[in-house]
């Protein structure tokens, strides 16, 4: 719902798993890797760049080869018809992505090398293909996160109902304003929850005509309180 595109954008996207225990970490020398950083930014910088002509690189025969044959599969993927249209259009990005990752990483091999960079070649393209992986499979948990959402605020709605934290009738303002409960912070997240538990029957809506505005109360399916009492 309201979905314009914007996140699909952010395809550099990682969910970290958090450790149950947390350790601090120390001693990590990292000064091996300096020299290499070093000659990677003054190698590009030094970089012969002049104004309405860009350097271009293309696949060599090897790695044209192989991208053909992964945007093979992406495509056949993107045409079966069995994603999510929040998935299809994030997968859709990856055509861009991963020519963008070659460019990225020919020119640091490149750099290391004290070379210009002249083509792409296979091995950054199976550098770009694995990074993808990566990054799509927590695509996957990202959206799924937020397919999960909704379900998980109405089951929090329902037990703060049964424990009468909610008194019945409520309205929406009844369950955001002044609490800060997850996923039901605001307006927006509590209609969507409110409309997810009326599609299960969960709870009922009525408009009640006032000297104002017509007021919506909401109650609760009688099971579901009796569910709390045993």
């Amino acid at each position: 719902m309201g979905d314009d595109g914007l996140i699909q954008r952010f395809q550099i996207t990682v969910w970290p798993d958090s450790k149950p225990v947390w350790e601090l970490v120390e001693n990590i020398d990292l000064g091996i890797w300096e020299p290499w950083i070093y000659q990677i930014f003054n190698n590009l910088d030094q970089m012969q760049f002049h104004s309405g002509q860009p350097i271009i690189l293309s696949f060599n025969r090897e790695a044209q080869a192989l991208f053909d044959q992964w945007q093979k599969e992406l495509e056949n993927r993107l045409r079966k018809g069995n994603l999510p249209p929040h998935m299809e259009a994030h997968l859709g990005k990856y055509k861009k992505l991963l020519p963008a990752l070659c460019l990225i990483f020919e020119h640091m091999q490149s750099a290391l090398d004290n070379e210009y960079p002249q083509h792409i070649t296979p091995q950054c393209v199976q550098k770009a293909i694995i990074w993808l992986k990566y990054f799509g499979s927590h695509a996957e948990r990202i959206y799924g996160s937020s397919a999960h959402a909704i379900p998980q605020a109405a089951t929090n709605l329902i037990r703060r109902i049964q424990q009468k934290e909610v008194k019945i009738p409520f309205t929406a303002r009844d369950v955001y304003h002044g609490r800060h409960w997850a996923g039901l912070s605001n307006a927006d997240e509590v209609e969507e929850v409110l409309e997810y538990l009326i599609e299960k029957n969960c709870i009922k809506c009525s408009t009640l005509q006032t000297s104002g505005r017509p007021t919506k109360k909401y109650w609760v399916h009688p099971k579901i309180l009796e569910q709390n009492d045993q």
